[in-house]
């Protein structure tokens, strides 16, 4: 069996609309969510009023002011807001380990009808949603320590290098980049392991937390520097995509009622280019992993697969009888 390439295998994964829609309704949600306490102040302020014209046919000059004003005058409810989208996003954190489940038990998988790979999707959800608290809980260690070091390491480097040096000098601005850069790269040297330990249950079932990262670590050897090209390459195109929509939903002029709908359907897609990006990043992440497998990744059994206990009893009670006749 020939094993897809990883990059192609993120493309295919775009297929699974389904996916991509959930993720899309859950980030809309969540985003109606946290904008929801300033639904009082924006009726005032918008509702029928010249700054709430200047909003919908987004004036050039007019409605960055008209939202700069808004943000002065109330900013008791936008801090109310502020609060309620820290809330949303822990919560996006908890669906988004969630749903991490049954991507790992059924994307990359032609095995399952669209039925059986919808039930197979939650039933993956709920069964690894334990292990992949615990991952993230290790994920989140990792990175805190790993960030911890590597940033008061640079600080202090920094600091004895550059001591003397005037603030401009290329010097602090290339020691700069370094740090942004090595952040950047264990960021995402520790997503891949967390990835590839959230994937391990797509072999091993029943695997604990710290041997799935045990087994990550050694999945990953050899197989590092494509997966950080593979995130690079998905958040580049994500950052692409989101400046792309932006720029077309900022610049856009919406002087009639159909210029309103195209804007409002840019701002849709804006919302949706996280979870396209990241179900294309599962993907190759997952096509990754299943390449570490030296015989492949095990094909999963469909729920028609296994049959019920009684059926399987009244099966075995009919071979009886006949074979006593």
């Amino acid at each position: 069996m020939t094993r897809p390439r990883a990059l192609a295998a993120g493309f295919s994964a775009l297929s699974r609309r389904r996916l991509v829609l959930l993720l899309t309704g859950c980030s809309l949600a969540l985003g109606i969510l946290s904008a929801a306490p300033l639904a009082p102040a924006m009726n005032d302020a918008f509702r029928d009023t010249l700054a709430g014209d200047h909003l919908i046919r987004n004036h050039p000059e007019f409605a960055p002011v008209d939202v700069l004003d808004f943000l002065r005058e109330k900013a008791a409810a936008v801090a109310g807001a502020r609060q309620t989208m820290v809330w949303a996003a822990l919560l996006g954190i908890v669906l988004q380990i969630f749903f991490a489940g049954g991507i790992v038990e059924t994307l990359g998988r032609n095995v399952f009808s669209v039925r059986e790979s919808r039930a197979a999707f939650w039933a993956g959800s709920r069964r690894h949603f334990a292990h992949n608290l615990k991952c993230f809980a290790v994920f989140a260690l990792l990175l805190g320590i790993a960030l911890s070091v590597w940033l008061g390491l640079s600080a202090a480097l920094g600091k004895a290098l550059f001591e003397h040096a005037p603030p401009h000098a290329p010097g602090r601005t290339a020691w700069g980049i370094l740090t942004l850069a090595v952040t950047a790269a264990i960021f995402g040297a520790l997503t891949l392991l967390y990835d590839f330990a959230r994937a391990g249950r797509r072999t091993t079932p029943g695997i604990g937390a710290i041997a799935a990262f045990r087994s990550a670590r050694r999945r990953l050897r050899g197989r590092l520097m494509r997966g950080l090209a593979l995130l690079l390459f998905w958040s580049l195109a994500a950052g692409a995509a989101l400046a792309l929509l932006f720029a077309a939903a900022w610049g856009e002029r919406t002087r009639s009622g159909a210029a309103v709908a195209v804007n409002l359907a840019l701002l849709f897609l804006l919302l949706a280019v996280r979870p396209i990006a990241r179900v294309a990043a599962w993907g190759s992440i997952l096509a990754l992993f299943d390449a570490s497998e030296p015989w492949g990744a095990p094909t999963p059994l469909g729920p028609r697969a296994f049959p019920r206990r009684k059926e399987s009893v009244e099966s075995s009670e009919s071979r009886v009888r006949s074979s006593q006749v």
